[in-house]
């Protein structure tokens, strides 16, 4: 005789109790689901055969819901008050445990250990969605440096000594184990590879708002183990993350102005507005300071953004003489889900979500990788890829211009067809190939006082909406009280199931 079994749910005050029966088999429950029920297993990625003869089934719950997106008490209320009617039905039969509460979505993550409570849960209508709990795992970097051929050209001493890379992004966090654990910038002189830092929009006081420009500095970093770093730090919080054309302005115009000083060869540029591109090339107000930057001798290379388009890229990637950096992934991830996309992730193969059109320069690794103490991907993170490969070819190459640096990029990368498209062909990032038969050297710094840096006077901002990647759909992963909360910023942060 099986003991009475206690179901309670403490966050919400609700204790129910019930009397544990026989299990149904597994061919009663498939008869008892309903063709919605099946398409909810299906949508979820979930091996019906598998969830029905287990005994128990840990599953992240996903409630129809009517609720704004702006998530305050109110909103948080209606979703629990939900959640808690549909536990209440479900949970009556018994074997269902909550094992945590999600209170500003309309998720909760639960272990059903009976049957007849699992049909009932993929019956209700209430219920959206049910998914399997995922183990996400990060990409070590490693994977898209082997990738690109950044070993081989780093043995062979090419690594960009000599040469800097002005990051514009949302600050970088110059304290960080990957950037030579600074106590200021240039502080330790041995080993801090963080040249400067600045707040060009308005002043909060951190290092890095929300970590995507730490990131993409970790991977310049990792691609040119021997260049310096300057982080211009466009968001504010005060903002909600987001900025302005004019502060973007500001901070090339510091790039164009203190070039010569630092030995600036390159500025990434992770952001961008989605979609604005034509499949021709856009203009905006960035256009001319573009041109000053290739003018001073900075290549400007800026993420192509992650709407899915075979046709347009983002704005400015989209502008003449920019470097566009579009995303292939760079290990076999298995099945990827998106906001705007569903990928079978295959190493170098370009990504459901990269913005593409006939006018796009690379393809580079932008999955989801490990870097700067953070852990994120999209075109974000394949074009500081690039940046990081500009930095190394000029470091060896300090008399070729620009354009020449870019033809030699293109013409030894791989040659990557978009399988989205039937016969638009792209040049993947292989650095290997583009240093071999070159003699490694290192750009000498010239011989000049340090310089007196000002950063720019910063006017009350005009906050544009930043550019908001889709949100990854694929379930979301159970997070330890201590666990980071992370807000995507610019674009796409990808996991991978």
């Amino acid at each position: 005789m099986k003991k009475s079994t206690l179901w309670c749910v403490m966050t919400l005050g609700l204790c129910l109790s019930g009397v544990s029966h026989a299990q149904i088999s597994t061919e009663q429950a498939h008869r008892q689901l309903t063709a919605a029920a099946k398409q909810k297993v299906l949508d979820g990625s979930i091996h019906l055969e598998a969830l029905l003869k287990n005994n128990s089934n840990d599953l992240i719950v996903e409630y129809v819901t009517d609720t704004p997106r702006s998530y305050g008490a109110n909103t948080r209320n209606k979703i629990a008050e939900r959640k808690q009617q549909i536990r209440e039905r479900i949970g009556r039969r018994g074997g269902v445990e909550l094992l945590r509460e999600y209170n500003g979505l309309p998720l909760s993550f639960q272990r059903i250990s009976n049957r007849d409570s699992l049909i009932a849960l993929l019956n209700d209508p209430e219920v959206k969605a049910v998914y399997p709990n995922r183990t996400l795992k990060s990409q070590s970097i490693s994977q898209s440096l082997n990738l690109i051929g950044q070993p081989t050209a780093n043995s062979s001493g090419f690594s960009g000594e000599g040469t800097t890379v002005a990051i514009l992004d949302s600050g970088l966090n110059y304290r960080h184990a990957d950037f030579g654990s600074c106590t200021a910038p240039g502080v330790p002189a041995a080993t801090c590879r963080v040249s400067y830092v600045a707040d060009i929009s308005r002043d909060d006081r951190s290092l890095d708002n929300n970590g995507h420009g730490s990131n993409v500095a970790g991977i310049v970093a990792a691609v040119a183990p021997k260049a310096k770093l300057i982080g211009l730090d466009m968001m504010s919080s005060y903002d909600g993350g987001g900025t302005g054309e004019q502060d973007m302005l500001a901070a090339i115009n510091w790039v164009v102005n203190n070039a010569k000083s630092f030995n600036i060869s390159v500025a990434n540029m992770s952001f961008g507005a989605e979609n604005l591109g034509s499949s021709n090339y856009c203009s905006g107000a960035l256009q001319t300071p573009l041109d000053n930057l290739r003018n001073v001798g900075v290549v400007p290379v800026i993420a192509s953004g992650n709407a899915g388009s075979t046709n347009r890229i983002a704005y400015p990637a989209c502008l003449q003489r920019a470097v566009s950096v579009g995303a292939v992934w760079e290990a076999n991830l298995g099945r990827v889900r998106t906001g705007v996309c569903t990928d079978n992730a295959v190493a170098d193969k370009v990504t459901c979500f990269s913005n593409s059109n006939q006018n796009l320069s690379f393809l580079a690794p932008g999955g989801q990788i490990n870097a700067g103490g953070f852990t994120k991907g999209g075109t974000s993170q394949a074009a500081p890829h690039v940046a990081g490969a500009y930095a190394v070819l000029r470091a060896a190459l300090p008399n070729e211009s620009i354009d020449q640096l870019t033809q030699r990029l293109s013409n030894s990368g791989k040659l990557t067809t978009d399988h989205r498209t039937s016969n638009r062909v792209t040049p993947r990032l292989d650095l290997a190939s583009a240093v071999r038969g070159v003699s490694a050297g290192t750009i000498q710094p010239p011989v000049t006082q340090p310089p007196v840096v000002q950063p720019p006077t910063v006017q009350p901002p005009t906050v544009q909406p930043p550019v908001n990647p889709p949100q990854v759909v694929q379930p979301p992963a159970v997070t330890q009280p201590s666990g980071q909360t992370c807000r995507r910023i610019f674009f796409v942060t990808v996991c991978s199931g």
